[in-house]
């Protein structure tokens, strides 16, 4: 069977989305002929996914900022800066908010648009297309590019009368903007038509089968719990000295600074402080030296390009930073051999219980941080702000405290539970078919 693999995130500046895509593809790979793969710039945020960003969406607040980085690129070149702004304000896209009219835009550019045609031609060459969701359907106000993409998507395999599988996924309302009604009825009409669907953790499979018991849908955990094979007993890699995470181009202000041969924790961003990077901050400035009175080391870890604000966080606790572009793998060592590991990020927390590495979980952009204590099978669901409090810095720092008394018995308790996800994980592939 040829699959065509959509959502492969690899090239994407987030260790979530380049771990749990190549965990994924990993496991599609021992059964299936994966013939074709449309990567992520084809279909959240690269102007160049379709034929442009639409200026229907200007009101989103990533495309504001995406717009002053692209002028703010091309204005120190006077001769190209009237080509770049022409370009992006009179472009024109195939996703528009009206998704059931996005089949109709999309194919009045085929055979006009080379990557118009390229996704026409993956579709029409495959016998199935798999789709990796991961957090695709937060239901915001506006929707999501990629929500809309893989919508259409469903679409065009129904034009083709191909099948489609969803796996890997998310369904959550978004807790800054709420829930997107329109948008949730449509991915529930797409998923009834679609051949099977699996969502990551059980909230996300309570929120559909409410909307619709009728979805050929189950809970499978997240592709990324395989990865555990890489993190057994007695074949677990060790970095010590912290020189060798350091990715290219090899910055002079990284070396010497992070040492791994003592016990350490690690505190990354969230995925909702990345929306408004000046108030987080001075909260995570707080909650770092909230922590140095644990009398352990202390490393900031940037998962997502949003997380760029611990870099000004690590110049003013001088404390050591892991960079988003490590290579993915030594990133998962870090964590997974970290005492504790603070963050709002979903995929990073999977990657540090790979290890074993107890997780305190911090505000997210949906229910992801609540949900995945769940299937961690954790007795106390908390979460605290994705901009911690002075009074939560203080309880997470007690809380750090705890889980070092612990020691080994949670963190073995940890790694029982993973092995058995590991092992569900793997069975995603079987309801392909």
């Amino acid at each position: 069977m040829k699959l065509l693999y959509v959502g492969d995130n690899r090239n994407r500046s987030n260790w979530g989305c380049r771990a749990t895509s190549i965990a994924l593809r990993q496991l599609l790979d021992k059964k299936f002929h994966v013939s074709k793969v449309i990567y992520g710039n084809y279909i959240a945020f690269d102007i160049k996914a379709g034929l442009g960003a639409n200026i229907t969406y200007d009101h989103n607040r990533f495309y504001k900022r995406f717009y002053r980085r692209i002028k703010n690129l091309v204005v120190k070149k006077k001769d190209v800066l009237q080509t770049g702004i022409n370009f992006i304000e009179n472009s024109t896209d195939y996703l528009k908010l009206d998704c059931k009219n996005n089949l109709t835009e999309f194919l009045k550019y085929q055979g006009k648009n080379e990557n118009v045609d390229f996704i026409y031609n993956a579709v029409l060459d495959c016998d199935a297309i798999v789709v990796n969701a991961e957090g695709t359907f937060i239901f915001s106000n506006p929707p999501r590019r990629d929500t809309l993409f893989f919508l259409l998507l469903a679409d065009l395999a129904n034009h083709f009368g191909k099948k489609i599988y969803f796996l890997n996924g998310m369904i959550s309302d978004c807790p800054r903007t709420g829930h997107n009604e329109e948008i949730f009825a449509y991915t529930v009409q797409k998923f009834l038509e679609s051949s099977f669907v699996a969502v990551r953790d059980k909230e996300s499979f309570d929120f559909l089968k409410s909307a619709n018991l009728d979805i050929n849908c189950k809970y499978i955990p997240d592709a990324l719990f395989s990865w555990f094979r890489y993190f057994r007993e007695h074949q677990d890699p060790k970095i010590i000295n912290g020189d060798f995470l350091i990715p290219f181009p090899e910055q002079e202000s990284y070396f010497g600074k992070l040492d791994l041969s003592k016990p350490y924790i690690c505190v990354g961003g969230s995925s909702l402080a990345a929306w408004d990077q000046e108030r987080a901050i001075p909260r995570y400035i707080e909650l770092v030296n909230t922590l140095k009175n644990l009398g352990i080391n202390l490393v900031l870890v940037q998962s997502c390009g949003g997380d760029r604000f611990l870099q000004q966080v690590a110049s003013q606790t001088n404390i050591p930073i892991v960079p988003v572009q490590t290579p993915i793998l030594l990133a998962a060592t870090v964590l997974a051999h970290a005492q504790v590991f603070i963050s709002g990020r979903y995929h990073p927390s999977i990657m540090a219980s790979l290890g074993g590495t107890p997780c305190i979980f911090l505000g997210s952009n949906s229910h992801k941080t609540k949900s995945l204590q769940e299937v961690l099978e954790h007795e106390n669901v908390v979460e605290f702000s994705a901009y911690p409090s002075l009074q939560e810095c203080q309880e997470i720092f007690k809380l750090a405290q705890k889980i070092l008394e612990d020691g080994e018995q949670r963190r073995n308790k940890i790694k029982t539970i993973v092995e058995k996800l590991a092992e569900d994980a793997t069975n995603v592939i079987n309801f392909i078919e």
